[in-house]
């Protein structure tokens, strides 16, 4: 029993912190993608400036 139920503990743990570890780099890509795209949109005022 008491096996048993360690398991059962510590298989979910596992899970979470791959979960986790899946978040924290969706968060980091999604964070590099929002400053890529508001670097863009800088950029896109100043180009569209210069071309005028």
């Amino acid at each position: 029993m008491p096996g048993e139920l360690s398991g059962v503990i510590l298989q979910p743990s596992r899970y979470d912190h791959i979960d986790s570890l899946y978040e924290t780099v969706f968060m980091m890509q999604s964070h590099l993608w929002l400053e890529y795209i508001r670097d863009a949109n800088i950029k896109r005022p100043v180009s569209k400036e210069h071309r005028c």
